[in-house]
């Protein structure tokens, strides 16, 4: 094992990571957003006793929770962690859930303004992640947004944040309404 990267090849929904580790030397980590909106999550278990370092980009973040409590939320930059049982350490029964927001969502390009209110609406009390399920989520309140305007009517982006705010999203540009309703049975876009 001479590589010093944790790699997510492939990377779905928690199934297909690997990790290799140069001795002495941190795991790192990355999420690559072609992989789908929501990844995760990722048990730490198999990392006790190591260091990670958690590289996060623009439009993307991390979430700790432990026990199904929120302990953390990691913005974009590095971030070095220690998955232990001590003091200072993450605990090993801990995991990680990955949001790489970058794509349109029903014709309105949002971004996560409130990490914690965007995990308490879309996130929390969920055993398992289901991204399709969060994305549809989403794309359903926008959808709700664009409904109320009326056909044909403009709905600006103010008018969109109204409803998005309260649940952590912010609407920074709003297609035109006829291109935002995509069909209910046409896969969520950010999914794989």
């Amino acid at each position: 094992m001479n590589s010093d990267y944790l790699t997510n090849k492939g990377l779905k929904n928690r199934r297909q990571w690997t990790a290799t580790v140069n001795e002495g030397g941190p795991l790192e980590w990355s999420i690559d957003a072609d992989n789908g909106l929501i990844q995760g999550p990722l048990d730490l278990v198999s990392m006790r006793g190591q260091k990670m370092s958690l590289i996060i980009e623009p439009n993307q973040m991390a979430f700790l929770l432990d026990n199904g409590q929120l302990l953390a939320v990691y913005l974009d930059g590095a971030h070095f962690l220690e998955v232990g049982k001590t003091e200072h350490q993450i605990n090993p029964g801990a995991q990680l859930i990955f949001v790489a927001l970058d794509a349109p969502l029903a014709g309105c390009s949002v971004h996560i303004e409130r990490p914690t209110r965007f995990f308490n609406t879309f996130l929390l009390g969920q055993e398992s992640t289901n991204p399709k399920f969060v994305v549809r989520l989403m794309e359903q309140m926008i959808r709700g947004v664009f409904e109320k305007g009326g056909a044909g009517q403009t709905v600006s982006v103010e008018t969109m944040n109204e409803t998005l705010t309260a649940c952590g999203l912010c609407c920074t540009q709003v297609a035109s309404p006829e291109l935002s309703l995509v069909p209910a049975n046409q896969e969520p876009v950010g999914v794989h």
